[in-house]
């Protein structure tokens, strides 16, 4: 497997519905750098950060998204339309 930093290690990027793009070798790097850049974002940890967005999701929608896990919480929020993710190499 190639180093993170490396030009040949996949990089995931992660597109919000606003067409903002956050990127990271993995999916939960990507992820950081979405709660990094989240200018009102008061929670201290990727996983309040994901608590947070999904309360403001169930608000919003009604949906529920699971946030035991990154990959549940990014699989929950693909299938509600309120992200897309992109891998490239």
């Amino acid at each position: 497997m190639p180093h993170p930093n490396s030009p040949n290690a996949p990089l995931f990027v992660i597109e919000a519905l606003n067409g903002r793009t956050y990127h990271g070798p993995t999916l939960e790097d990507a992820l950081q750098d979405m709660r990094d850049s989240a200018w009102a974002c008061t929670e201290r940890t990727l996983s309040g950060y994901m608590k947070g967005v999904a309360r403001r999701v169930r608000d919003w929608d009604g949906t529920r998204i699971r946030t035991d896990s990154v990959d549940h919480f990014v699989a929950d929020m693909v299938q509600a339309g309120q992200l897309v993710i992109r891998s490239t190499h």
